[in-house]
């Protein structure tokens, strides 16, 4: 076999320092596709393959060749700089999770690598343990983290995550039947998740999903104006679906403290055009317990009822067929779930990707190798998707039942409440009631027409009297 020159991959080097990271490329895959592997050039080619596809914007490609440097380890100097290239598409980029992850992450034995690179590995490792079942071999790579003493910004933001990763087990474990021992374990992650939530650590992240677990916790602990305040500090994008989600655990804390009013205003902000396409159907069971709360029972019913039309059809469908996909409201909330949104991300990037492969050219035959590796990749993830959304789908599915469910339970319970207020509450007094809208107040109080405006959608306040009566009929 005739052998390429060690000229090519100096072209190569010239190329990508002069930035024509396309010319690069194509000098660098000419060079390891006319040697063997054995070849003086050989892992530096790869690693430079990589780095120009990853400029080019083809970041799978780019990933792939990473892999091969980090997983081979020929060229110990460039596993440091090919991890750390890793660590920075896993935070940015879609990306293959299986081969990163799984294959490269989970069961590497990197050696000795500097403290950044070493705290980004024990910190993988100890979370894919975690997944794996394996906490006590989560918790050797997580102390090993915890005892670091190193006070670069990245390795502290790894030891943090590992942390997070400690704090969320300990709750999990303590999920069953409750005793001293799980009291104390929740007591201490709670402890951690505040620590966390205050850290001065520049990982925004990682402080967000402190604080919405921290929340959580309180919640159920009953402590709803601490959850409160913790759901306040949380920071989502603005009309996302994310916002969405914490709305609606905002208004499940404001009813559960005794804020009907508060947690009406908050459903009142999801019924924006901008929320409505999320799938919530919470929402109307919520709606319809805190009218309840308030004893307007008509607009109780209603509430329960509009969950019964908004998706009557579906669940409809839900009963007739066996596969919940055939709805498109259930294949739409499944596909907004978190995992298929992933793999979505990423099936999205593969073929935006893929759109670019015909611009390289194929004299060394490098246009035909990077199609094939982006087809191959292609067709899996499409695979992998089908199987997602429709796990998904079942549990969308299974879902709406329940709420169906709850729904028609509310509207039974309302109906009860009616006739025994008539019993009970004939010539009784009227609690809570709202006081009257001040006549030249500093505040200017607006009645609100049904039309929304962004500017507006964290600030609606739901006035509406209480026409219970005095005597304690509610819990």
């Amino acid at each position: 076999m005739e052998t390429v020159p060690d000229s090519v991959f100096e072209d190569g080097v010239k190329a990508f320092d002069a930035g024509d990271y396309r010319v690069a490329a194509e000098a660098f895959w000419h060079f390891l596709s006319g040697n063997e592997q054995t070849a003086e050039h050989y892992e530096w080619s790869e690693y430079y393959l990589a780095r120009s596809f990853l400029r080019i914007g083809v970041n799978h490609a780019g990933v792939e060749y990473l892999y091969n440097v980090a997983k081979e380890r020929k060229r110990p100097e460039l596993l440091p700089e090919a991890l750390r290239d890793i660590e920075k598409i896993r935070d940015l980029l879609p990306y293959d999770d299986e081969l990163v992850d799984t294959d490269l992450l989970r069961s590497g034995d990197f050696g000795a690598l500097p403290p950044d690179v070493k705290s980004f590995v024990e910190y993988q490792q100890g979370r894919l343990d975690l997944l794996d079942g394996r906490p006590a071999w989560a918790e050797r790579h997580f102390d090993r983290l915890s005892r670091t003493s190193d006070d670069e910004q990245r390795v502290q933001r790894s030891a943090l995550r590992a942390k997070l990763a400690q704090a969320l087990a300990g709750l999990k474990s303590t999920h069953a039947q409750d005793t001293k021992v799980k009291r104390d374990t929740r007591v201490a992650a709670q402890k951690a998740l505040e620590e966390i939530a205050a850290s001065k650590i520049d990982d925004f992240k990682v402080k967000n999903d402190a604080k919405r677990v921290l929340a959580e916790v309180l919640f159920e602990r009953k402590e709803f104006d601490a959850a409160l305040k913790v759901y306040n500090s949380i920071e989502v994008p603005f009309l996302s679906e994310e916002e969405a989600n914490l709305f609606l655990e905002k208004a499940w804390a404001r009813y559960y403290k005794g804020d009907a009013r508060g947690a009406l205003g908050i459903l009142l902000t999801l019924d924006a055009p901008s929320y409505r396409k999320y799938f919530k159907p919470e929402r109307f069971v919520l709606k319809a317990l805190a009218y309840k709360t308030l004893c307007h029972y008509a607009a109780a019913k209603a509430s329960a009822r509009e969950f019964l039309r908004r998706y009557g059809s579906s669940l409809e469908e839900v009963r007739r067929s066996r596969d919940p996909l055939t709805d498109p409201v259930v294949r739409t909330a499944a596909v907004q779930r978190k995992k298929p949104k992933r793999i979505y991300a990423f099936l999205d990037s593969l073929q935006r990707e893929r759109d670019q492969v015909d611009r390289f050219s194929d004299e060394f035959g490098l246009a035909t190798h990077l199609a094939r590796i982006y087809d191959l990749k292609i067709a899996e993830v499409n695979r992998e998707l089908d199987r997602v959304v429709k796990e998904e789908g079942i549990k969308v599915a299974t879902e709406l039942l329940d709420y169906e469910e709850q729904a028609r339970l509310v509207d039974y319970e309302v109906s009860l409440e009616v006739f025994r207020r008539l019993k009970k509450g004939r010539g009784k007094k009227v609690v809570d009631q709202e006081a009257p809208v001040p006549l030249g107040s500093r505040q200017v109080y607006y009645r609100f027409d049904g039309e929304y405006w962004n500017d507006e959608l964290h600030d609606y306040r739901y006035r509406i009297d209480n026409r219970c009566f005095g005597e304690e009929l509610f819990e």
